[in-house]
């Protein structure tokens, strides 16, 4: 998704993570509390990609 949000109320420190992963910007707006990301960079390199992605996300 992104480095910093509007609704994200907590800090991930990058050089704990122990896999590859990409920090996009893309299209990022809220409806009504529900916040949307689409970044077509990232839809082009899944579609690209020969390798096993796993795409997460967090409801509250």
């Amino acid at each position: 998704m992104r480095e910093t949000e509007s609704n994200r109320n907590w800090n991930i420190d990058l050089n704990d993570l122990k896999f590859k992963y990409k920090i996009g910007n893309g299209l990022y707006f809220d409806i009504k509390g529900f916040f949307f990301h689409f970044n077509p960079l990232l839809v082009k390199d899944l579609i690209k990609s020969k390798d096993e992605i796993i795409l997460g996300g967090q409801l509250e």
